[in-house]
């Protein structure tokens, strides 16, 4: 009964033949309860690694705090001030590498992938400085380090 009505309608309005309205009907029905479809799979905010990065420094510290990072882009998500580990740091020693950061007024380094595989001297630098970091975050691939602050 329905398939003829959609034929119907599909003579009328397309000038289709009743036959191939059927056809098309049918095989939109069939296209319809075929279940070889993928469920579609809904993303939730703040489940992937960097997100909840993001979410952690929006928590613990103010807005516009100086944070360094290898790229901007998640330092800025978390409105965040960002304080570039450049070229400038990788030559470095340690000594040099904390007086940066006390002079830029880094409250927090926000290490990833990137900046381990890239800047491997600047990720040894942070990995030395165990006496002026402390881990605060490490969810996967992501870490953010504090800087304490001087005595």
């Amino acid at each position: 009964m329905g398939s003829s009505i959609i034929g119907q309608t599909l003579v009328a309005t397309a000038g289709v033949s009743w036959r191939d309205g059927v056809v098309v009907a049918l095989v939109g029905i069939g296209i319809l309860v075929a279940k070889d479809y993928p469920t579609p799979r809904f993303r939730y905010l703040g489940t992937p690694p960097d997100e909840q990065a993001a979410l952690f420094l929006q928590t613990r510290f103010a807005p516009n705090t100086v944070v360094s990072a290898y790229a901007p882009g998640n330092v800025w998500i978390a409105n965040m001030q960002y304080a570039q580990l450049s070229i400038n740091i990788r030559a470095s020693s340690q000594e040099q590498f904390l007086a940066w950061l006390a002079t830029t007024q880094v409250k927090a380094i926000y290490v990833d992938d990137r900046l381990r595989r890239n800047e491997p001297a600047i990720w040894s630098l942070i990995q030395e400085s165990d006496e002026r970091l402390v881990e605060a975050f490490n969810q996967g691939s992501v870490q953010i380090f504090m800087v304490k602050d001087q005595p």
